[in-house]
């Protein structure tokens, strides 16, 4: 893979410095590891708050207490909260820190939420037994210091003014006595969000008291999102993390899907709470019994698209790397590190003709650039080109005679072409850089094949299994060497082992049909014809021979 260079550090030198920016670029949005909290020793049932100090709080439920971290220090302590008996048990299932430091605590088992201040001592209570709190889990206060409280049972959302009056209770959904809702979040318009880890929904509550769910989301392998917490960012933007597929989600305030933040996927594991301040995300990451910190970062510049391409293709999210790349072109960034992974980009995802494209204008900023020669010459052998093929690599090998890959992939190309001398000469070449090197003695062998050499053949594939009797290739070949000398029963016995497995399994099955129609086995051979036309119907030999 190709390395960042001195010219990817003078590009964020840029970006830092406030110079490069497009201000008609298309923003785009992702986040950025900035730092991981570890070893915190916490349980189940977690909420996460950051106070005015910048400290992080985190409600653990399952271990009856509350925990801050110190940010610039690290350091991890457990607050002594001031209890009084009616107070106890202290289950803090939800957590909200007001602009005073004041902490409000969802404490389900005793109906109520508690009001703690900075010193540790209980001066509120709202709710109670026999109140309209039955199984509180979370909290938000909005600007005009109401509180919005998340019940388990309804479920409902209480909302109670400053002096501690209800105002409404809002039932969601239907009528029940428990309920997974887990999450609550409210924007700046008044708008009230409730997760739901058992149903795997979002609820939206307008200021006219409407409930619509979310747009539903479900990933790559049909599974439906698990919403566990909820924050809102400062442009009113709903973020919610599933808790089972590890993924962080952006909508917008209607519940409409925006994306998958699939950078941060990758430290994502049983995400349980999530809460924004000063335009970083903090997850608690249950699975890993750690804190996330996640910086929110938008790609403007052309600079920050490419460098954000780059990031992208990195981490294998091609599609992604070519939309930012593409952007970044589009912004007038027209420098050869773009049109690489650019065209690198196009290459994973099989669109040969784009990749080629990109990597000869890569080649017409860097001539001398050999990772891009060498891929440019894979691209050509893709689509067919094999005099093309054949013209790049040897550039390569010109400039590296001790490239590996190339005198490999040179030596396919002209195997293909049928100049079997030339393709021996490079695998040769390959195995003089690397003796051990199973490709280049498969191929070795495939031309001794091509040339009916097949004692040879059969002695090159007979030691690579020597060494490692799993290689399905070999065995495909071997099986093909014993055919050829007229050895039907070796190559049955080889070609059914071949047969069961690997990418070899059609050529295998074949050719084996073709084995015992040699020797006369005439229903063996005709149920392995079928099979090869049951999974390939195209198949023109198999079909010929079931005529």
């Amino acid at each position: 893979m190709k390395q960042v260079n001195s010219k990817i550090v003078l590009i964020w030198f840029l970006i830092f410095t406030g110079y490069a920016l497009n201000s008609f670029a298309e923003v785009r949005t992702y986040f950025d590891m900035v730092g991981v909290y570890k070893e915190l020793d916490m349980g189940t049932h977690l909420d996460i708050a950051v106070n005015p100090n910048g400290e992080i709080m985190i409600a653990d439920g399952d271990k009856h207490r509350l925990m801050q971290i110190d940010q610039a220090t690290g350091s991890i302590d457990v607050l002594q909260i001031k209890l009084e008996h009616r107070d106890k048990p202290f289950i803090p299932y939800g957590i909200f820190v007001d602009s005073s430091g004041n902490k409000y605590i969802a404490n389900p088992d005793l109906n109520t939420v508690l009001v703690i201040d900075t010193d540790g001592n209980v001066i509120d209570r709202i709710g109670g037994f026999g109140s309209l709190l039955k199984r509180p889990v979370d909290i938000v206060l909005d600007a005009d210091g109401n509180l919005y409280v998340l019940d388990m049972i309804g479920p409902k959302v209480h909302v109670f003014a400053p002096d501690g009056n209800t105002i409404e209770s809002i039932q969601i959904g239907l009528e029940m006595q428990d309920s997974s809702v887990s999450k609550l979040g409210l924007d700046s318009k008044g708008n009230i969000y409730v997760t739901d880890k058992g149903l795997g929904k979002v609820s939206r509550i307008t200021p006219s008291r409407q409930i619509f769910e979310f747009e539903k989301v479900v990933n790559k392998e049909s599974k439906l999102m698990v919403p566990s917490g909820i924050a809102i960012d400062s442009s009113d933007r709903p973020f919610i993390i599933d808790y089972l597929n590890n993924t962080l989600h952006e909508f917008d305030n209607t519940g409409r899907f925006i994306k998958e933040h699939i950078l941060a996927k990758e430290f994502l594991k049983q995400p349980s709470s999530i809460i924004f301040y000063n335009n970083n995300v903090y997850i608690i990451n249950e699975g890993n019994d750690e804190i996330l910190q996640l910086e929110l970062k938008h790609a403007e510049s052309s600079i920050e698209h490419e460098l954000l391409g780059e990031w992208y293709f990195i981490k294998g999210f091609y599609k992604e790397a070519i939309q930012e790349l593409n952007t970044s072109i589009e912004l007038g960034f027209n420098y050869t590190d773009v049109y690489y992974f650019l065209g690198l980009s196009y290459y994973n995802i099989e669109n040969f003709q784009k990749c080629i494209k990109y990597l000869e204008k890569s080649l017409k900023g860097n001539a001398k650039d050999i990772d891009a020669r060498f891929q440019l010459a894979n691209a050509y052998h893709k689509v067919n080109y094999i005099d093309k093929a054949i013209e790049r690599y040897r550039d390569v090998i010109s400039v590296n005679p001790d490239h590996l890959l190339a005198h490999y992939n040179l030596g396919n190309s002209y195997l293909e072409i049928g100049k079997s001398d030339k393709a021996e000469s490079n695998y040769r070449d390959a195995l003089d850089i690397s003796p051990d090197y199973i490709d280049a003695k498969i191929g070795l062998g495939r031309v001794f094949l091509e040339r009916n050499e097949n004692k040879e053949a059969e002695n090159i594939f007979s030691e690579i299994l020597d060494d490692n009797h799993r290689i399905s290739q070999a065995k495909y070949y071997l099986g093909l060497s014993f055919f050829k000398r007229g050895k039907y029963k070796k190559a049955i016995k080889t070609l059914s082992k071949a047969s069961q497995e690997g990418p070899y399994y059609l050529d295998s099955l074949y050719c084996l049909g073709l084995s015992y129609r040699a020797i006369g086995k005439n229903e063996d051979a005709l149920k392995s014809f079928e099979t090869v036309l049951s999974i390939k119907p195209a198949h023109q030999g198999a079909r010929k021979q079931i005529r």
